[in-house]
């Protein structure tokens, strides 16, 4: 038995595969501690807009109600089911995510509503002039710029990565241009993330496909930027009345968009 845990061990342990030389191991350093600092410099959190634990919905804090203009706060709803046709008795209670009014005037299923809102930040990032959005303060970096800067080093890295590999340069050609190049990079990626602290729009410049950026940053991303693009206020619609399609929630939310968003 001790035999064949040492042979499936050995086997294992031929199975990882280590670097070769030593500028192979600089390479694989290089682009994890470079690929950690781009991560960061995407996702770098802004400050809550709260004073305590980390919100868990989207508007809860942000959209207001729009009758007395104070704060929603989240809720649980729970369904109340009458009896079957058949006799079987009522269907199970469910519980679901509501806003509420901190005043009484209304809660709302908060669905359909997160759903409406995140559809018209999606698309208002995905226009054109959305790289507009982060403002042009005169102490804020060039943030295109800035993304052509770490395009352009990022190139030259895989030129370099590809001579070597092809053996039409040498280790020690290549060395001091891969550790400077490394510098270089996470040099602009402190600018972004920078950038980022300043303004939670400041990343839309890198913007690609608006749907995916917003379904990969975190929640407390998607919070900064409804806050930073748009005012929400939530309407009453009446005891009873259900919300079900974007359509019919457009005409029950109050839309307005902050300077420079429209």
């Amino acid at each position: 038995m001790r035999a064949h845990h040492d042979t499936v061990s050995a086997r294992r342990t031929r199975s990882v595969r280590m670097p070769r030389t030593s500028s192979d191991l600089m390479i694989t350093t290089s682009r994890t501690l470079d690929e950690l600092l781009a991560a960061r410099a995407r996702l770098v959190g802004v400050k809550p807009n709260h004073d305590g634990t980390a919100r868990k919905w989207l508007l809860s804090g942000i959209a207001i109600c729009s009758v007395c203009r104070e704060p929603v706060r989240s809720a649980r709803g729970e369904t109340h089911p009458t009896a079957r046709k058949d006799g079987t008795g009522p269907a199970p209670r469910t519980r679901y995510h509501t806003y509420r009014c901190v005043n009484g005037h209304f809660m709302r299923n908060g669905d359909i509503i997160d759903e409406l809102v995140a559809e018209l930040c999606i698309r208002r990032i995905a226009e054109a002039d959305a790289s507009e959005l982060f403002g042009t303060a005169d102490d804020w970096p060039d943030i295109p710029a800035l993304h052509a800067q770490r395009t352009a080093l990022e190139g030259r890295r895989s030129s370099i990565s590809s001579l070597l590999a092809k053996g039409l340069l040498t280790e020690r050609d290549a060395e001091q241009d891969l550790t400077d190049l490394a510098a270089e990079i996470r040099a602009v990626n402190d600018e972004l993330a920078q950038a980022v602290q300043l303004s939670p729009l400041a990343d839309l410049a890198s913007v690609g496909d608006a749907h995916v950026w917003w379904a990969q940053v975190t929640l407390a991303r998607r919070r900064a930027v409804i806050d930073a693009l748009i005012t929400v206020a939530i309407r009453p619609v009446g005891m009873g009345k259900r919300v079900t399609t974007l359509d019919a929630a457009i005409e029950t939310v109050e839309i307005d968009w902050r300077a420079r968003s429209r």
